[in-house]
């Protein structure tokens, strides 16, 4: 189907997102060029509704399975996008050995079979004199070529899941003994009560921001108060 204004359109809001070319860097950003790719399934989509609609005995030509899968890909690229940048395969960039050859490459081969001079040879000509100045990989940067290994990559999230694990840990046992501590210095059941109700409050607040599910937030909250409770009672009865 020919794209028509449509594509003139896309190309006007995702062009210089897809692609990020400055004299400094180049960057390609596969994730915007996924979304145009899924603007593409919404307009056929649409134009296979307005045809069911219209024409009655018009056979289907697409199925919804394809846009489904296409939604199941960008919430996978979406999950990569949070390992950043440098982690990330859907992100091309000349600040990358491998990417800085890719690049080049793929320019190299753009201006080959361009053929006659148009409104956007001047701009290749430059791009492609952008990329060129930038150095070629050598024995020292191919560790570079790819991404950080799978052996790097497990090494830092289980590091970075033990760090959350001992942050939370001490954030924790602080507003566990912290209030206790407080209470036993300065007895006295209007002070037990007020430090009592903001402590639950606070932890409160903190499970919400690191539990997802709501009778998990509810839970530990209850758990973490009753703990609370109990101590004053037993500090005032003492």
């Amino acid at each position: 189907m020919p794209g028509g204004d449509f594509e003139a359109i896309l190309h006007s809001l995702y062009s210089g997102s897809v692609v990020q070319a400055r004299p400094d860097a180049t960057t390609v950003n596969l994730a915007c060029l996924h979304r145009v790719a899924l603007h593409r399934l919404q307009r056929d989509l649409v134009l296979e509704a307005m045809a069911f609609k219209y024409q009655v005995r018009r056979e289907p030509q697409l199925n919804g399975s394809t846009i489904m899968q296409a939604l199941k890909d960008h919430e996978y690229i979406r999950d990569c996008a949070l390992k950043g940048a440098k982690n990330n395969p859907f992100i091309i960039t000349t600040d990358a050995s491998f990417g800085r050859v890719l690049l080049r490459q793929c320019l190299e081969k753009i201006d080959s079979d361009r053929g006659a001079p148009n409104t956007w040879s001047e701009d290749l000509t430059n791009h492609l004199s952008w990329v060129r100045a930038h150095p070629s990989p050598n024995r020292s940067t191919a560790r570079t070529l790819f991404w950080r290994s799978r052996k790097f990559l497990n090494r830092t999230d289980a590091f970075k899941r033990f760090l959350s694990r001992f942050l939370m840990a001490f954030i924790g046992g602080a507003l566990l003994v912290g209030p206790m501590h407080i209470m036993v210095l300065h007895p006295g059941t209007i002070l037990s009560l007020i430090i009592t109700s903001v402590s639950v409050l606070i932890f409160g607040i903190l499970a919400a921001v690191v539990l997802e599910k709501m009778f998990d937030i509810l839970s530990v909250t209850a758990a973490y108060a009753a703990v609370l409770v109990v101590f004053v009672g037993a500090n005032t009865d003492a």
